[in-house]
């Protein structure tokens, strides 16, 4: 009976079968799809040697191939030089590691197919014990990659959050900017309108002219404050906090706006403790508030100030609270008082910027109290609260 000889092709892994959208895609393929029918066919030279019956010779050209193969892939994987600007999560020498155990034991096993060396015999338990190693080499390179990958990607998230928190620490500091600005553009209108008033006025003269010198030492106090604030090398609003006598303030505010002084009411408690805060700050508030009141109140009425000691969120503190019979304005809206640029319809007959309420209310908040509008049924009040020291 004629021996008939039998060729057993063993595959020992899916990547050479594999498909993938692209070519380059060494990670993202499918394996095991391609059949060992289609690979031969993709080689002419063995379709031809397989259809003219020399199946040995194609599979000892093809063993023969993938030997001579394996010094050439370990050579390019040498000398290849990745791009500069390719984030490398992995180094040079792992990868050289991995392909040159791979590739021995790779080579190891054609070699026994070739009938070199005295392992013929195990050649098929080598070439299973290559996919079973390459596997296991390549899952662990596959799960350092991913650590790798999860680092950096962490780290790039940490670099935006950075970025982002710089980002808002400029914009902060752009707004405390705009917002110095706004109050010195402010402030120094009101002085700069007493000036003028004073030196077009010829009755008493005496004194309009204590009131235009007053009126120049807050300008200069304002202008030493800015180049002060320069100097620290920030705009900051904040200053050493002294004491400060409320009710001899608010008489002396409602003695330096004009027409104020004979409407102005004090209502004060007794014994009211001193307040320790911003004098300069305190004095842009409640001159904006009293100078509102005398704005756009009623004239035949008075302009009431009511100062009391109330304790808020456990913190002692004084109310300074203004009010006013409306005038010709009429009420403000309470959703939009303090609204930047934000003026009543009805109060464009007179002369304003729409900052005063808005910067009055964050000069509070930086002096650590708190402005809001409260209103009665009768007349249109703000409250004023400042702790007795700052905190």
């Amino acid at each position: 009976m004629k021996n008939q000889e039998k060729i057993v092709v063993l595959g020992t892994g899916g990547t050479i079968a594999g498909t993938a959208t692209d070519a380059t895609d060494n990670i993202g393929y499918t394996a095991a799809q391609v059949g060992v029918a289609q690979l031969l066919q993709a080689i002419p030279g063995l379709l031809a040697l397989l259809v003219g019956g020399h199946t040995r010779l194609a599979v000892q050209t093809t063993v023969m191939g993938l030997t001579l193969a394996v010094p050439l892939v370990f050579a390019t994987a040498w000398t290849a030089k990745p791009e500069a600007a390719i984030e490398r999560l992995m180094s040079k020498r792992v990868l050289l590691g991995y392909y040159a155990l791979v590739l021995s034991s790779l080579l190891i096993g054609l070699s026994g197919l070739l009938g070199w060396g005295a392992l013929r015999d195990l050649t098929p338990y080598l070439l299973t014990l290559h996919g079973l190693f390459s596997g296991l080499i390549m899952t662990v390179i596959l799960f350092v990659r991913g650590q790798r990958q999860h680092q950096l990607t962490q780290q790039m998230r940490w670099q935006l959050q950075i970025a982002q928190q710089e980002s808002d620490l400029e914009k902060r500091r752009r707004e405390e900017q705009s917002q110095f600005l706004h109050m010195l553009m402010h402030e120094l209108k009101t002085p700069l309108a007493v000036v003028s008033l004073a030196l077009g006025t010829r009755a008493n003269r005496e004194e309009n002219l204590r009131h235009a010198s007053s009126a120049v030492q807050d300008m200069k106090a304002i202008i030493d404050r800015c180049v002060e604030a320069d100097q620290q090398g920030q705009l900051t609003l904040e200053r050493p906090p002294e004491e400060i006598d409320t009710s001899g303030l608010l008489n002396t505010l409602a003695d330096q706006i004009p027409g104020l002084s004979s409407r102005f009411l004090l209502q004060a408690e007794t014994g009211l403790p001193g307040l320790l805060s911003d004098l300069q700050l305190l004095q842009i508030v409640l001159n904006n508030l009293l100078d509102n009141a005398r704005r756009y109140s009623d004239p035949l009425t008075p302009v009431t100030v009511t100062v009391f000691q109330t304790p808020h969120a456990d913190t002692k503190g004084l109310c300074i609270c203004v009010s006013n019979t409306p005038g010709l304005a009429g009420w403000p809206d309470a959703e939009l008082v303090f609204s930047k640029y934000y003026r009543a319809h009805s109060a464009l007959s007179e002369s304003g910027s729409g900052l005063g309420l808005f910067l009055s209310r964050q000069l509070a908040l930086s002096l650590g109290g708190t402005l809001s509008y409260a209103p009665t049924l009768q007349r249109v009040e703000f409250a004023l609260w400042l702790p007795l020291s700052p905190n």
